[in-house]
């Protein structure tokens, strides 16, 4: 029997530095103030776990681990069991000893990887595979040393004899993303993982690096990317598994008025500069004006509707707009084609997944009647 309720986020960027750009990532400065409320709402909630996917602080630094470790202790004495992967800024002025050392003390009883601080956490007959793909690679890319592969294939051995659900989790994706000229900046940069992982029946992933909320599926394998709390709408991810059935979908974050107000201003002026880089876009590819001014209501209406939840009836009407092809035209070579593209005719939604299951077949995906 399962019965498991996990929430989700992912790329804090922690730092008690104050003279941080807000122009994208809305409420950075606000980071400790944001952190403290999701603390609380955590501890309400009361989950079986709180997992964190990487890029736990912007650099890594002694104090900015320190007081992030301090901020999370809590959850620890109300016996929360967090579950936290490192990504690849979590080592600009740290190594694996300095992360222990400071991070370990928050954690369950873990089965670690000698090669790495990839660790097994077994849960209500889930068993959470908490993956280190930044120590061994120590750049923005992520990567596995070969010893870890191993260990990794022992984990899924041991889930599989002891008749647990493998949740596989890391800070780098597993699927490829076709839509950027650059994927080894997002995929992990060990061959076949996917093709291990569908094979060992760890078809469930859960991962970060983009900031962006995102689920996908290709061959068997369901990826949610977790959000970055502090952009826009702010939200947190939460995972309910019981025996046939996993749901995911994405929460507000718990704010207080006055931090409600800040992230309304913050949250409007992220969009506004968002809306210029694509209005420099289209200047550049000699867009005409008058069909500048309608690409520019497209793509608000585009990105209104990927903070509420990109579903299949929101994406029927961006794509069935008759300015689509114009907007393609006009992003150009940018990476934004792309990443529009694959957002619109090759991900699930982006803030909502359900899946059932029967027995020992495949995780298979759920229509919700309420998002078409």
């Amino acid at each position: 029997m399962i019965s498991f309720k996990a929430i989700v986020t992912a790329d804090f960027h922690f730092t008690t530095q104050k003279n941080v750009s807000n122009a994208i990532v809305p409420m950075m400065s606000w980071c400790d103030e944001v952190l403290l409320c999701i603390v609380q709402q955590v501890k309400d909630i009361h989950p079986d776990a709180f997992i964190i996917l990487g890029d736990n602080t912007n650099s890594g630094n002694a104090i900015d681990r320190r007081r992030l470790a301090r901020r999370l202790l809590p959850l620890r004495r109300e016996h929360i069991p967090i579950v936290m992967v490192p990504g690849n800024h979590d080592f600009n002025h740290c190594d694996i000893k300095g992360y222990r050392d400071v991070y370990e003390e928050l954690m369950p009883p873990s089965e670690y990887d000698a090669a790495s601080l990839s660790h097994g956490v077994t849960l209500d007959n889930i068993r959470l595979l908490a993956m280190d793909d930044s120590s061994f690679a120590n750049s923005t890319q992520g990567k596995f040393h070969p010893d870890t592969i191993i260990w990794l294939q022992r984990q899924l051995s041991l889930a599989n004899t002891q008749g647990q659900l493998p949740l596989f989790l890391s800070h780098h994706n597993v699927l490829l993303d076709t839509w950027t000229p650059h994927p080894e900046h997002y995929q992990i940069q060990n061959k076949n993982l996917a093709r291990l992982l569908k094979k060992q029946g760890a078809s469930i992933v859960l991962s970060a690096h983009q900031h962006f909320p995102s689920i996908r599926q290709d061959d068997g394998i369901f990826e949610i990317i977790v959000p970055m709390p502090f952009m826009s709408p702010q939200v947190l991810g939460c995972l309910t598994i019981n025996d046939d059935t996993l749901s995911y979908e994405t929460i507000p974050i718990a704010l207080s008025p006055s931090l409600q107000e800040t992230a309304k201003q913050n949250n409007a002026m992220a969009f506004t500069n968002r809306l210029v880089v694509f209005q420099g876009i289209f200047k550049q590819n000699n867009c005409p004006p008058d069909t500048l001014s309608s690409l520019m209501k497209l793509i608000e209406r585009f990105y209104v509707f990927y903070e509420q939840g990109l579903g299949e009836r929101e994406k029927g009407i961006i794509r069935n707009d008759p300015l689509y092809p114009s907007l393609m035209h006009f992003l150009g070579n940018s990476m934004y084609k792309g990443w529009i593209d694959y957002l619109l005719n090759h991900s699930l939604d982006s803030e909502k997944l359900i899946l059932t299951h029967n027995g020992q077949a495949p995780w298979r995906f759920h229509h919700d009647p309420h998002r078409l």
